[in-house]
């Protein structure tokens, strides 16, 4: 029988981290959660770097940064929206085994 497949997106400046016990009561539930950290600096901190790397591998690590209103880009928001939106496509073709590979 399928498990229920529950991909959780933080909001602006969250982690993954504060949603965890959440998580953890739904997979006690039997469904299969996948916590997101979003790359496109919308998390408080987030570890850059190839998920196939080891872990001992040196990563960089992205803070969120408040945008600077003087200077403003009105189509910033799209585009975090979009990547966000293409990390979690990703995410759930990874753990159902899509195009994007199969995680371990």
């Amino acid at each position: 029988k399928p498990l229920p497949l529950v991909v959780w997106s933080h909001g602006l400046t969250g982690t993954g981290d504060e949603h965890s016990l959440m998580a953890c009561s739904l997979a006690r539930k039997g469904m299969v959660v996948a916590l997101v950290q979003h790359c496109d600096g919308s998390s408080s901190r987030v570890e850059l770097g190839d998920p196939e790397e080891p872990s001992s591998a040196p990563r960089s690590v992205l803070y969120y940064q408040h945008p600077d209103y003087a200077n403003y880009d009105v189509h910033h928001r799209q585009r975090s929206c979009e990547q966000r939106a293409d990390e979690l496509e990703d995410t759930m073709k990874r753990v159902l085994g899509g195009d994007a590979g199969v995680l371990p």
